[in-house]
């Protein structure tokens, strides 16, 4: 009588602390799958940072480039400029002076890119016509392919650097949210090494509401 006594007394704290397992049990394997999971999503979050970074860098690099070659069109373009006005002055010092025959000789000469503002120009009759433009320079014939590749490789070089500051950008908020992963994993294993269950369930609650607020920037950024 006295052992069953016992038994019935024993069943109802032996099921209680069976119950105690059972939850400390099910709030450890909670606690893995948090971990294990944040620690995956930070892993992609660090790949997605470098991903934007190694854009960035490329980025920058050919708006480098470019710039460099917008520079060296514009050069160019400049010093044609300059000798079509030369190669034009002379010409008119000779027109001037009444030397047809050296004004011919040098307006053979001139740069095919300038031979379609000359002549139109020409057709004004200018030495004549004082309402026409005072050189070929002020003609919209005048056109020099060189200069409008250097704004196209400007426009180019713009739009590079753009699209790097976004690159930044974009790595810049993936190593925010690696950071807050960071914080998950740091709340989630602390919450492992605390005997007082409540205090375990509010650093896991913690880390939880963290994890999901990572997941949402996730959510909401551009991938590489």
């Amino acid at each position: 009588m006295d052992d069953q006594a016992n038994e019935l007394i024993e069943d109802p704290r032996r099921i209680v602390r069976l119950r105690e397992l059972s939850r400390e049990h099910r709030i450890e394997v909670l606690t893995v799958i948090l971990l294990s999971f944040a620690s995956l999503v930070a892993t992609w979050s660090g790949f997605q940072s470098s991903r934007w970074n190694a854009e960035e860098t490329q980025f920058y690099s050919l708006a480098t480039a470019a710039r460099t070659e917008s520079t060296r069109l514009s050069v160019v373009a400049t010093q044609l400029e300059m000798l079509d006005l030369e190669m034009f002055n002379v010409y008119a010092v000779a027109i001037a002076s009444g030397n047809d025959q050296l004004a011919e000789f040098h307006r053979q000469r001139f740069r095919p890119d300038f031979l379609p503002a000359f002549e139109a120009w020409n057709v004004l009759d200018p030495f004549m016509n004082p309402a026409a433009p005072a050189s070929p320079f002020l003609m919209p014939e005048y056109q020099l392919p060189e200069s409008r590749s250097s704004e196209v490789k400007a426009e180019d070089a713009a739009q590079a650097a753009e699209r790097a500051i976004e690159a930044a950008a974009n790595s810049d908020a993936y190593i925010l949210t690696t950071v807050f992963l960071g914080i998950v994993l740091f709340f989630l294993g602390i919450s492992a090494r605390l005997d007082l269950l409540a205090g375990r369930m509010a650093l896991i609650a913690f880390g939880a509401a963290i994890l999901a607020f990572s997941l949402f920037r996730l959510l909401s950024l551009p991938r590489a």
